[in-house]
């Protein structure tokens, strides 16, 4: 091999290493920049020891530097998978063959597609993405859920996905400092609601730098919640307050109230205090007639 790739990349390591040194993250970010444009292999990696170098730059405390540090190693990590497989006998890969859709004439629409359809599902496998491993089995197993829930309908560039999915697991394990069994559970919970297929908007909004992985892992339960969900507990919740009638709220029946969905005057209603004791009542009524019910106060 000739020298002149790794005098190159030494020269630009060194230059890294004196910005760092003087605190100079902006010209460090420029020289990040040039050497995710090298053309690496596997030998010059190993020959400048410069993927070790720049890898470690993942926990600066500067995050646009470790965010770059990890594009750059994803990069060449991805660059130096592409020269194994070119060695190898090209085999058809059936996991990212895209299936043929069916013409309107091949049969009836059910109705439009839902957003993302059609898109394979996407796993660090299937993208061939590649990151630095922790180190620890478990939370690298943490690490590839996370990417295949933000990757989910995504088409934003694997590299960018894996930095958001990364970064989340890096926030999390800063919370818990040990992959246990409360990490665990937090893990689940975050990545339940990240896959829900009612929740787009909070995948796109990490992947897009909207949300950051940070606030991200202190959301409650409530934030998480999709607008969907969130009006789906609000009618739960409406409808266990008027089952919650207790020993002191008696139903009566009346015909002063016009049902608004059937305009019938067969209703019964109770009164229950929901607010504090010096706010009106809440009146809950139901139509005898359609079962519709509303409240007032």
């Amino acid at each position: 091999m000739s020298t002149r790739p790794e005098e190159h990349v030494l020269l630009l390591k060194k230059k890294l290493a004196r910005q760092l040194e003087s605190g100079d993250d902006t010209g460090a970010l420029a020289i990040l920049d040039g050497l995710s444009r090298v053309q690496v292999s596997e030998e010059l990696l190993r020959a400048t020891k410069v993927g070790v170098f720049v890898g470690k730059l993942r926990k600066h405390e500067n995050s646009r530097v470790a965010d770059k540090a990890r594009d750059v190693v994803a990069k060449w990590r991805r660059m130096v998978k592409r020269d194994e497989a070119a060695e190898k006998p090209a085999r058809i890969d059936t996991s990212r063959t895209t299936p043929l859709r069916r013409s309107p004439s091949s049969g009836s629409a059910s109705g439009p597609p839902s957003p993302g359809a059609g898109l394979r599902e996407r796993t660090v496998t299937s993208d061939d993405v590649a990151y630095i491993r922790t180190g620890n089995a478990v939370r690298n197993k943490m690490i590839e859920m996370f990417y295949a829930a933000l990757a989910k309908s995504s088409t934003a560039d694997a590299d960018r996905i894996m930095a958001k999915a990364v970064a989340v697991e890096e926030a999390l394990f800063k919370q818990f400092t040990t992959p246990d069994t409360g990490y665990r559970a937090r893990v689940r919970e975050l990545y339940l609601n990240l896959k829900g297929d009612d929740n787009p908007a909070l995948r796109e909004a990490i992947v897009s730098g909207d949300l950051s992985p940070t606030r991200f892992c202190t959301m409650s339960s409530d934030d998480l919640m999709s607008e969907e969900q969130r009006q789906q507990e609000l009618k739960i919740n409406e409808e266990n307050l008027f089952k919650a009638r207790g020993a002191g709220q008696q139903e009566a029946a009346t015909d002063a109230f016009k049902c608004p969905k059937c305009k019938q005057r067969k209703c019964t209603y109770f009164q229950m205090q929901t607010r504090s004791a010096d706010e009106p009542m809440t009146t809950f009524v139901t139509c005898v007639v359609c079962n519709n019910r509303w409240k007032f106060c």
